[in-house]
């Protein structure tokens, strides 16, 4: 996802985000891909809505990959799923 789609889509991203249940079919494209930048931007989003396992673990691995992963934040401030929405399904959060 480019920057800007972040920015200009953040319900659907964070309802896409949110409804991820494993990391690693992301990780295998980053890896494959060698997207740093957009690794950097996965792992920020995901912090942002309080996946922060999600979030180590796409830095951690591409680290052990050897890339060097700058981590930035890609929403706009206030952005964030309650921990309470976060079970339900994504669409639910959409709405």
């Amino acid at each position: 996802m480019r920057g800007a789609f972040y920015k200009s889509s953040q319900i659907e991203v964070t309802t896409c985000l949110a409804a991820v249940k494993d990391v690693s079919a992301i990780l295998r494209l980053l890896l494959n891909g060698g997207l740093i930048v957009r690794a950097g931007r996965l792992a920020g989003a995901f912090r942002r809505i309080g996946r922060d396992d999600f979030a180590g673990r796409i830095i951690t691995t591409m680290k052990a990959a050897g890339q060097s992963v700058p981590e930035s934040d890609p929403l706009t401030p206030g952005i964030r799923i309650p921990q309470a929405l976060r079970p339900v399904l994504p669409h639910v959060n959409r709405i």
